[in-house]
């Protein structure tokens, strides 16, 4: 796949770029190049740092833009500086996963031009959450942007940013969605999280006034042609048509129309997997070996066995393929000693864990009472058994915590960690260990 990744460095944020050529360096495929495009004098991109970077990085660019200006005109210029079929932008704080480009290149000769994907926003709490892709992109997202988001590290053909540029201002993820959204470009979905996007005190993102969010809002509102009330108007009579006047398109609701019309019209056309003695022996050694840890030592789970569990996560079943229940990754000291706090299941020892992961579910895909009685768990219990299980495969010990927090601490524990509209249904503890803890009854 020729794709490049560009990044640009201003004010200081040059501290990060050898993190960030290290994570390149280890992708599973490599991107034909890497532009890093520097602005002012005050970049912190050292010749010290940069010599480390090509060193890790052979296929890296770096080239000076001149003086900061903003944020569209500043990646048009990196853009410029990197010619290669597939452009990725990826911020030089952040960080592109192992798998990212592997992922990519599953669609690079479909034809397609956006390859839309998910990432990790890692919050300024500590708190991780993965940030799915849309269900669909089209004139309607435009006009309701609001609660629309294309992740901006989704991968582009440099065909279309040279019909189309990023817009000369200083917030230029919207226009350019909205471009792409006009144009009618075609789109592949990657599901599979590809950057980790790390939230800062005083990232860019964090550090707009009210006048400025104010500003931006008009920006939008005039570049999308349409007045803020017109739009809510276009977008209700839309859906009236589309799909009976609901309020808001409902991703759960038609990936379970999609799944009911797949059943309906079910049919068999792939052949049937063969495994070998050994493979089923291997699947059952790690479920009979598989117990609950409790007892961690220091050592960190390094990313790859992280993003296996989290791969094993996102493979489980769930009922009607709503896919409703997402992990919420915890990893900080201080949201642990809450959670040990919360979780009466874990007093005394989750702290002590490595990682803890909440298993969340969206309420907005539970329609029934009974559904919303009990459907969820049990989504979120195949997702803690795929955990489970590729724990025990990675040498990574999981323990399942039970949701229960006592009454006089939901409200504090629901406001720090559960999203709105979501319900908390267990943690698992996550760390690894010198010695096992013997199987109950053993």
């Amino acid at each position: 796949m020729d794709i490049g990744i560009f990044s640009i460095c201003y004010s200081g944020y040059g501290r990060f770029a050898l993190r960030w050529c290290e994570a390149i360096a280890r992708s599973a495929i490599q991107p034909t190049q890497v532009t890093i495009a520097l602005f002012g004098c005050e970049h912190g991109l050292t010749d010290e740092i940069s010599a480390k970077c090509k060193e890790v990085l052979p296929q890296l660019r770096i080239v000076h833009g001149g003086e900061r200006t903003n944020m569209g005109e500043m990646r048009n210029v990196a853009v410029g500086e990197t010619h290669t079929e597939w452009i990725q932008l990826v911020s030089i704080d952040d960080i592109l996963l192992p798998n990212a480009i592997r992922e990519f290149e599953k669609h690079d000769k479909e034809d397609v031009d956006v390859i839309a994907c998910a990432y990790i926003e890692e919050m300024i709490s500590g708190a991780e959450r993965i940030l799915e892709v849309p269900n669909t992109f089209d004139r309607a997202a435009i006009l309701n942007w609001r609660h629309y988001w294309l992740s901006p590290f989704s991968p582009f053909r440099r065909s279309l940013w040279e019909e189309r540029p990023y817009a000369d201002c200083e917030y230029p993820n919207y226009p350019f969605a909205f471009d792409l959204a006009r144009d009618g470009v075609k789109f592949a979905v990657v599901d599979e999280p590809c950057v980790r996007y790390i939230r800062r005190a005083r990232s860019h993102s964090k550090i707009k006034t009210k006048e400025e969010y104010s500003a931006i809002e008009e920006m939008l509102d005039e570049y999308t042609g349409i007045s803020k009330n017109d739009a809510i108007r276009y977008w209700q009579d839309e859906l009236k048509k589309l799909d009976g006047g609901k309020k808001m398109p409902d991703i759960y609701q038609e990936r379970y129309l999609k799944h009911q019309e797949a059943k309906k019209n079910r049919s068999a056309t792939e052949p049937r997997n063969e495994y070998s003695d050994k493979e089923i022996m291997t699947l059952f050694k790690i479920m009979h070996n598989r117990r609950s840890q409790r007892i961690f030592n220091d050592e960190v789970i390094d990313g790859d066995r992280m993003n296996g569990i989290m791969k094993a996560a996102a493979l489980a079943p769930s009922s009607c393929n709503r896919r409703a229940v997402r992990p919420q990754i915890i990893s900080t000291n201080k949201s642990k000693s809450e959670l040990e706090k919360f979780l009466v299941g874990g007093k005394g020892w989750i702290d002590k864990a490595n990682i803890i992961i909440l298993l969340l579910a969206d309420m907005l895909a539970y329609k029934s009472q009974n559904e919303v009685d009990f459907m969820l768990y049990l989504d979120a219990g195949f997702v803690a058994q795929n955990i489970y299980l590729a724990g025990e495969a990675l040498g990574v010990g999981a323990c399942f915590v039970n949701p229960n927090v006592r009454e006089e601490d939901m409200y504090e524990f629901s406001s720090l960690f559960i999203p709105k509209g979501h319900r908390f249904c267990g943690a698992l503890a996550l760390g690894c260990y010198d010695l096992r803890e013997a199987k109950s009854g053993e």
